[in-house]
């Protein structure tokens, strides 16, 4: 993890960087320079979010890579919303939001979002508890791993005092850590964090 007095370092440089005089000639090379030290910067192994991010403007959907969210939007069904959100809200350490219903959705609570913004982003997934007739709690199919980040165990130690039942204990993937667990409505959810 790059601290933040040594990612300010490495800012300064880059942008220092994308300032000094360029061994390239013409500006497809100075373009090709100044993507490829932003992609270092911002890339992958990057803490830090695009400025544009940062500044939340808005990052349209894009098609579909390797850069780009295969979700854009989930929907847990529930059957009763007040102990679900209860639940959520405990496990995560997060507040759930009330939205208005509307179109046969009974009610709506949504997860921490950008406010007044679309979700239908490349670079932000979010999504909500919802009640409707169109959906059922159900503990097979499609397995959403949200985010535990920055203590996966503080999670976990909150899933069954909530309610829920744990299915699967913290287990290390290539990627960090998971848990599979199955909350208060029946519905199996995973949980992820890198450390």
């Amino acid at each position: 993890m790059v601290f933040a007095d040594q990612q300010i370092a490495f800012d300064n440089k880059i942008n220092a960087a994308t300032t000094l005089s360029c061994p390239f000639d013409d500006s497809a090379g100075m373009n090709f320079l100044q993507e490829f030290l932003q992609s270092i910067n911002y890339g992958k192994y990057s803490t830090q979010r695009r400025p544009e991010a940062q500044a939340g403007k808005t990052r349209s959907l894009a098609k579909l890579s390797a850069e780009s969210n295969a979700i854009t939007w989930f929907e847990i069904p529930v059957s009763d919303i007040k102990r679900a959100k209860k639940f959520y809200e405990t496990v995560l350490d997060i507040k759930l939001v009330t939205a208005k219903p509307e179109g046969g959705i009974e009610a709506m609570e949504l997860f921490p979002r950008l406010p007044d913004m679309n979700m239908g982003r490349t670079d932000v997934v979010s999504g909500s508890l919802i009640k409707a007739d169109r959906l059922h709690p159900a503990g097979d199919g499609i397995l959403i791993y949200l985010n535990a980040n920055p203590e996966i165990d503080k999670a976990i130690s909150r899933i069954v005092p909530s309610g829920g039942k744990v299915i699967l204990p913290k287990t290390k993937n290539p990627a960090g850590y998971v848990c599979i667990f199955e909350d208060t409505e029946g519905n199996k959810m995973g949980i992820y964090a890198g450390n």
